[in-house]
This record gives structure tokens, C-alpha cells and sequence, in this order.
């Protein structure tokens, strides 16, 4: 996902604190109904990953310096920390909005396929913002969905499965751009190491374990 540096956007763009109704299970399922054209979600940013279906009507996104229209069938994906804003320019609409953690998506420790794709602060990876004409995705989404309105027992597994299918799916299709190599084995180190630290205090979480000695086994500063 987008790796947009907070500081650069922060003093002017607001940032958006979103509380997840389940810390356990970081993805939250809204709908929006809206009878009125015009502005109606500032741009703002968050850490959270951000897929909006359009059922009925038509919107603009405002996302870094462009500004499209979606159509009934378009879905549109905001990168994690990617400035973004909305506006309806045919009313009513009628959204089906999904934010999750991208935590959501790893596992214990960090991977080398978690920084290229998921790491909020450290992706290689930019996906592109507007989908249309991919029923597959579309077919995804919209079961994640009823999942996560529904409830029914056993959701949880479902709506990771079915996140777990669009992320691969958005990796095989929907990739926009991506960071040199370079930086990308800069970070495989470093999460190596972060590795290294997570095992460490799990070993010897009873100990009063201290910052210089993290720094020291690690090979941190």
C-alpha cells in the first residue's frame, strides 16, 4: 500500500483516528446512504486500508492530485496513509464502505511478502485506486460483505479468506506501482531483526528487559 510519510501531509490534511468495533477482528463494514450532491467526506487520511463499493449513484474521489468518478459497479481502493476525500455528483448513492488494519493480513512476524505489499510505513507496493470491469474482485468484496453484515457463525474465517483472496488477487492485477529493490532488501533486513527482537522478549518476557539491551541484540541503535 501507499507508504505516504504522515509529516508530509498531517499539516493539511487532518488525520482520521478510526475505532474498530472489534480490536480482535480490525475490519469495520459500513453503509452509507446519502440523498443530497455535493461534498460529503473531507479529505483526510488514515492508517487503515479503505475499499468503497458503489451500489447506486455516482461519486468523485479525491485521492493525491486527482479526482475520478465512480459509477454504480466501480470500487474504489485507498492505499493505507493516501490522503482521499468524496463527493456525490449524482444523488442518492448508496456505498458499501470496508476499512481494515492492514495487521489484519500478517501473522506473528513480519515477512518479507508483508513489507512488499502490507507494511504501512514501509510498502513497496502502490495499488492502483480505481477498479472497474473486474467481476472476480467485485464477487469478493461483495461476499466479505455479507459476511461481515451477517454474522453468521464462523465469520471471522470467512472475511479473512475472502481478504485474504482480494489482496492476491489486487497483487496479481491491480499493482501501480512499485519501489526499487533496493529499498525493498533494505527492509528485509530490518524486519530480520525486528524478528529477532519479537522471539527475544517472548523468551524472556519475566525479565526486566531494557531498551539498550533490545538495541544490542538486534544490532539497533
Amino acid at each position: 500500500m501507499n507508504a505516504i510519510n504522515e509529516h508530509n501531509h498531517s499539516s493539511v490534511v487532518p488525520y482520521e483516528n478510526i475505532i474498530m468495533p472489534n480490536v480482535e477482528l480490525p475490519i469495520n463494514f459500513i453503509e452509507h446512504n446519502y440523498g443530497s450532491e455535493g461534498p460529503f467526506c473531507i479529505l483526510h487520511w488514515h492508517n487503515e486500508i479503505e475499499m468503497v463499493y458503489v451500489k447506486e449513484g455516482t461519486i468523485s474521489v479525491a485521492y493525491g492530485s486527482r479526482t475520478v468518478k465512480v459509477e454504480p459497479g466501480g470500487l474504489v481502493f485507498i492505499n493505507s496513509n493516501e490522503p482521499h476525500g468524496y463527493s456525490v455528483e449524482k444523488a442518492p448513492i448508496v456505498l458499501y464502505c470496508c476499512t481494515f488494519d492492514p495487521i489484519l493480513l500478517q501473522g506473528r512476524y513480519a515477512t518479507s511478502y508483508d513489507s512488499k505489499f502490507i507494511e504501512p510505513d514501509k510498502s513497496v507496493t502502490v495499488f492502483n485506486n480505481l477498479i472497474t470491469d473486474d467481476s472476480k474482485l467485485i464477487d469478493l468484496f461483495l461476499s466479505m460483505w455479507d459476511e461481515g453484515c451477517e454474522r453468521a457463525q464462523g465469520y471471522e474465517y470467512a472475511i479473512k479468506s475472502n481478504l485474504f483472496a482480494i489482496m492476491a488477487h489486487m497483487v496479481r492485477h491491480h499493482i501501480h506501482h512499485t519501489i526499487d529493490n533496493r529499498k525493498h532488501h533494505k527492509i528485509n533486513r530490518n524486519l530480520s531483526n525486528i524478528n529477532k527482537v519479537i522471539q527475544y522478549m517472548e523468551k524472556n518476557y519475566k525479565k526486566d528487559i531494557s531498551l539498550d539491551e533490545l538495541a544490542d541484540y538486534s544490532s539497533f541503535n
